[in-house]
């Protein structure tokens, strides 16, 4: 009876120890199912995701196609001014006689010249701003409205409002260039940093923080040295090459 008893106490032990086994097994089944589920969602969020970048991939195979489009034509403008060089000077040698035909094909010259510098820097402001743009958007921030610019002692050429994923509204302001240098970025520095520039930006209704940048179709080495010593935001055409160390938050209140 002794070892019967002594046995069934056994059993007893053993079936408790198989009840907490099963327990356990249970429990390891419930969270295996929990991490299953969010693995599936995990996968969902990637696929939407990459559908979204493929979106935004032809958006900016598109922008590049117009960019493309848009050097083609000022390539046909360089033509035609080279054309209008030659033009010139065949007039100037014809009308060498006249100082005052001379000085008339010179006025001339000057007309078109400078209707070629203006289109050409229309032009790289415009593709400045919709490369920032469009960096913002894949960056996550909302685009407020399109980008523009702002004269005043001095030029910001683009400034673009921003809304991050907080509600909170930046400024993102960029010196643009065709060839952006050292001096250039040193510049514009020193003015992001100065509390005139900060007022008057105020004053034109973009009271910051600044997210800066400078934009450049050539960019020097020391420019960009220069940019990152700075913690300077850096963009070419092809997109951002460089975020900023931070925001640049307005001198006045």
């Amino acid at each position: 009876v002794r070892a019967l008893v002594e046995a069934q106490r056994r059993t007893d032990e053993e079936i408790r120890e198989l009840k907490e086994t099963v327990r356990a097994l249970v429990e390891a089944q419930r969270r295996t199912d929990e991490e299953i589920r969010e693995l599936k969602e995990t996968v969902r969020m990637i696929i939407e995701e990459q559908r979204r970048l493929a979106q935004e991939q032809q958006r900016l195979a598109e922008e590049h196609r117009r960019f493309a489009q848009e050097q083609q034509r000022l390539a046909e403008e360089h033509r035609r001014f080279a054309q209008e060089q030659q033009r010139l000077a065949e007039e100037q040698r014809r009308f060498a006689e006249g100082q005052d035909e001379m000085r008339e094909a010179i006025r001339r010259l000057g007309i078109a010249v400078g209707e070629l510098q203006n289109a050409f820097g229309v032009t790289l402001e415009e593709e400045a701003g919709s490369v920032a743009a469009a960096v913002m958007r894949m960056k996550g921030y909302r685009v407020l409205q399109e980008p523009f610019s702002l004269a005043f002692d001095g030029e910001i050429d683009i400034v673009l409002p921003v809304e991050d994923s907080t509600g909170q509204r930046l400024w993102v302001v960029l010196e643009v260039k065709a060839r952006l240098n050292q001096r250039d970025v040193m510049r514009w520095a020193q003015r992001m940093r100065s509390e005139s520039w900060h007022r008057a930006l105020a004053e034109k209704g973009c009271p910051g923080p600044y997210l800066v940048y400078v934009y450049g179709i050539r960019v020097d080495l020391t420019a960009r040295q220069a940019a990152e010593a700075e913690g300077i935001g850096l963009m070419k055409s092809d997109g951002e090459i460089f975020p900023p160390r931070g925001l640049v938050a307005a001198a006045v209140a």
